[in-house]
């Protein structure tokens, strides 16, 4: 795995004299809890109520129709043959307001598993299709425990049907946010389903041909990843430890290498910033196109 670190964004609004610098990620150390960082958060600290900037904005999870975006709970649970979500589910509108208290409304899936190590995942499957959510496409999920304890997803933002957008996503065993991808460990389970976590994210972004090569044989495709919006800080942790912590990222179902060190364009007087990642494509056969 490449020995890369990652870029720490302030949290202060700053005027900025300089157009791109060049940083390192995902960073190697420092893992986040679960329930912390990246797509989840303690309600009081999910981005969209903590803009600190004059020029942050209330940027969430990207999704268009037929998507599955997933998320995964890691509450501390040590039941080892579940056989029930084990969380309080509620879907609200971006303002607040309640829209569903019944999972079946706005999840097409939901698994309460084991891992590995015997810890309890609960992974849910946003259903794009749903009245719930085709009703109202600026929303976030709340989840609760049986200790009341409550966290809190992102937003979750139906993109505009002319904007850019692409899926990234990685596909290893475990990530630094600490998501399971793997079925239910001792076979018992509750929910809907037995299934694995992908963390297949949308982003407003563009995938740009830049040239191509011949190598030993090798037809070598080269791009440019280019985000056409600025990302916000829950983002960064996310295409950093879980997208970019390997040696191959998937894009739109393709695999693609990361070349050198991603661009950094800090946003001025916002905690955000715009990202470009330099990738190839390795062609092998008769059949490269």
């Amino acid at each position: 795995m490449p020995n890369f670190i990652v870029l720490e964004v302030d949290n202060v609004c700053k005027e900025y004299d300089f157009e791109i610098y060049t940083a390192c990620l995902p960073r190697l150390t420092d893992c986040f809890p679960q329930n912390e960082d990246g797509l989840i958060a303690s309600c009081d600290s999910v981005w969209f109520k903590n803009l600190t900037c004059p020029a942050d904005f209330p940027t969430g999870i990207k999704y268009e129709a037929d998507d599955s975006p997933m998320l995964q709970f890691r509450f501390h649970s040590f039941d080892k043959c579940p056989n029930a979500i084990g969380l309080t589910l509620e879907m609200y509108t971006c303002d607040g307001t309640l829209i569903s208290d019944d999972p079946d409304d706005f999840l097409s899936d939901y698994v309460h598993g084991v891992d590995t190590n015997l810890d309890n995942y609960q992974t849910l499957v946003i259903d794009t299709n749903s009245a719930a959510v085709l009703d109202n496409p600026c929303f976030y999920i709340k989840a609760k425990d049986a200790n009341d304890i409550e966290y809190c997803s992102q937003l979750f933002q139906l993109v505009d049907e002319c904007s850019d957008t692409i899926e990234i996503e990685s596909k290893p065993k475990n990530d630094c946010l600490g998501n399971y991808y793997g079925k239910t460990f001792t076979g018992c389970y509750g929910g809907t389903n037995d299934f694995a976590f992908s963390n297949k994210t949308r982003y407003a972004a563009t995938l740009k041909q830049t040239g191509t090569s011949v190598d030993d044989g090798l037809r070598l495709f080269y791009y440019t990843l280019i985000f056409n919006e600025a990302l916000p800080p829950f983002l960064n942790n996310y295409l950093s430890l879980v997208h970019l912590g390997y040696d191959f990222v998937f894009i739109d179902g393709e695999q693609y290498e990361i070349q050198g060190v991603p661009r950094i364009q800090p946003r001025d007087n916002s905690s955000m910033f715009y990202v470009k990642i330099d990738l190839v494509k390795v062609c092998r056969g008769k059949g490269c196109k």
